[in-house]
């Protein structure tokens, strides 16, 4: 195990009507707030819009609005979100809504502070070094992004996909309500399903030796998503399941799994620029991109490759270590052929003739991973093997 350092301030709250309690938790940290949504018609229709707003404003906070978030959110409206918040003094940022509104939550609060482009942020130019507290009222399991210290933005106008990481982002507080994912689509459950064993994965393939206690934890953690992520898609409201796949969803990402080892990300990099130019969810982008990374990458480490097949996929062991990390990597398509999802880039529009340019948009000139660092050629087989 490598040395490391963990700070995750995050306050959880998990309870039916969990979002009630927002105007008591905001007024912790100011009287001046500002809401980021969707804007979608079911946070009216449901009335969740109302039971957020006329808590805080009967805890005593006036409340400034942004909606119109999108999936794979975008620079512009987060530097919307950023002129609201110094117009108006806001003192704390809240959103409603998934991984793409908390994204975008975060960009605000650290924007609200930055006197540079918010763009700076996400290109390295510059470091957040304090932001607004954040406070989330999560309404799906997947990103992780409610416990996590970091923000992805895209810029529509040149198609880059981009984070930033600092502790100063971790949200402040994040409301659970599991009732509030029961009419989430299939497709879209499965797909925080598959992101957040994505998360998991991310650290677990790690050039680190002698990891065991982590190892198992996450080992754990896959079996349990692919258990409750199955629970979920049969019945919808099963609170139960879903109420863990939220609290998973937070374990995934929050960097209790990635503790004292070197982390891989490799197919979360090659994700990006497919995300940035062709708007595909993030999530059908893993699904294509995973197995087609572990074909080519597993005499990496074979031994790692077979046991995470067998401990975390449940593959049966052949008594041949590669054998059996092949199979995980079949397995690991059959469970996303079972929940409907992409299993190849051209399923998502991504044209042949550019895979060499998007591998190059995702590493220029260097490399990316732990257990087996990919270059732009590489990553170009890769997308190819994907397609």
């Amino acid at each position: 195990m490598d040395n490391f350092q963990l700070y995750t301030p995050t306050e959880l709250i998990l309870e039916p009507g969990a979002e009630n309690r927002i105007g008591s938790m905001a007024r912790r940290y100011g009287t001046r707030a500002l809401l980021v949504h969707y804007g979608v018609p079911f946070l009216y229709e449901s009335g969740l819009h109302r039971r957020v707003t006329d808590a805080l404003r009967r805890a005593g906070v006036e409340v400034e609005e942004l909606s119109g978030v999108q999936p794979n959110p975008t620079i512009g409206l987060a530097r919307t979100g950023v002129e609201i918040a110094k117009k108006h003094g806001i003192e704390v940022v809240l959103g409603i809504g998934g991984g793409s509104v908390i994204d975008t939550v975060k960009a605000i609060a650290a924007g609200a502070l930055y006197e540079g482009d918010l763009w700076d942020l996400y290109t390295g130019r510059a470091q957040p070094e304090s932001a607004l507290p954040c406070g989330i009222v999560m309404t799906t399991a997947s990103t992780g992004s409610e416990g996590s210290n970091g923000s992805v933005m895209t810029n529509e106008a040149t198609h880059e996909k981009r984070d930033v990481m600092s502790d100063c982002l971790r949200p402040s507080f994040v409301l659970i309500n599991p009732e509030l994912t029961y009419t989430l689509p299939p497709f879209q459950t499965a797909c925080g399903v598959a992101d957040m064993i994505s998360h998991v994965m991310e650290r677990y393939f790690t050039a680190t030796a002698d990891t065991v206690l982590v190892d198992a934890l996450a080992e754990a953690a896959i079996r349990s998503m692919i258990t409750l992520g199955k629970r979920v898609i049969g019945e919808p409201r099963d609170y139960n399941a879903r109420a863990e796949l939220m609290v998973a969803s937070i374990l995934a990402h929050n960097g209790l799994l990635g503790i004292g080892r070197s982390q891989d990300w490799s197919c979360h990099v090659m994700g990006a620029p497919i995300s940035g130019v062709y708007n595909a969810p993030h999530a059908a982008t893993l699904t294509a991109l995973i197995p087609a990374w572990m074909d080519f990458v597993l005499k990496s480490d074979t031994p790692r490759f077979a046991r995470f097949a067998k401990n975390a996929l449940g593959v049966d062991d052949t008594g041949d270590d590669l054998r059996t990390a092949r199979a995980g990597a079949e397995a690991l398509r059959a469970l996303y052929r079972e929940w409907n999802m992409p299993l190849t880039l051209s399923a998502l529009g991504v044209e042949k003739s550019r895979l060499g340019e998007l591998a190059r948009m995702a590493v220029g000139g260097g490399t990316v991973g732990s257990i087996c660092p990919v270059g732009a050629k590489e990553i170009e087989a890769i997308l190819a093997a994907a397609y």
